[in-house]
């Protein structure tokens, strides 16, 4: 029997597709509502604080959607191939991509967020919509040349025996 064939739909592999799944469908509302709120003008979560919440919906979604599409390929195709994490080929190189770019971008989505319900808190005045659109890119930046550094050769992107890939 073919080894692909019989890794192939394991019911092992089937809760993180679903879960995903989920979580993408969760992720799209908040994202299509994020986008929303950045175009209107007359609600309660407009400008810098709708911009940070769309942040970190993108953040989110970067992480979310390639994941639930790289489980549901190890689900439907098996562990043997390319697109396997534990494989460490381009599967994982790509997963530890994603994961390193989610993972960064998300923590400093919520260190924005953060700072703004503390400007709320404190009743000061909200970063205007140029200066958060400038932060936002900032993030995403700063989140993109670290999830990029394993391809300059600063590391490498590595499984970590736990069914996932990160940056090591």
């Amino acid at each position: 029997l073919d080894t692909t064939l019989a890794m192939a739909f394991s019911p092992g592999d089937a809760a993180m597709p679903v879960y995903l799944l989920i979580a993408s469908i969760f992720n799209s509302i908040f994202f299509y509502r994020s986008i929303k709120d950045v175009r209107s003008k007359e609600i309660a979560v407009s400008g810098a604080p709708s911009i940070a919440l769309l942040l970190t919906a993108i953040s989110e979604f970067v992480w979310v959607l390639p994941c639930f599409i790289q489980c549901f390929l190890v689900f439907v195709l098996g562990h043997d191939g390319d697109w396997a994490p534990e494989r460490e080929a381009s599967g994982c190189d790509v997963q530890g991509f994603y994961s390193q770019l989610g993972s960064v971008s998300g923590m400093l989505s919520t260190l924005v967020l953060a700072l703004l319900t503390l400007r709320i808190a404190r009743s000061q005045r909200m970063p205007s919509t140029s200066q958060m659109l400038v932060i936002s890119g900032a993030v995403f930046a700063l989140s993109l040349l670290v999830s990029v550094l394993p391809f300059m050769g600063a590391g490498n992107y590595s499984y970590s025996g736990e069914g996932f890939c990160y940056i090591d």
